[in-house]
């Protein structure tokens, strides 16, 4: 696809959740970059690990 590496920052929130993220990368030399904020978080519900 063209894509050598895409560095991605997050910023994680005190309960562990992805709170902003900021991607930047380079496809076929047309630089892109993608970022968002994450607010308003819903209750925190419970997810069990797969068996």
């Amino acid at each position: 696809m063209g894509v050598t590496s895409f560095p991605l920052d997050q910023w994680i929130d005190a309960q562990g959740r992805i709170a902003r993220f900021d991607q930047r990368v380079e496809i076929r030399g047309t630089p892109t970059r993608t970022y968002g904020t994450f607010r308003d978080f819903g209750p925190v519900e419970p997810v069990s690990a797969p068996n």
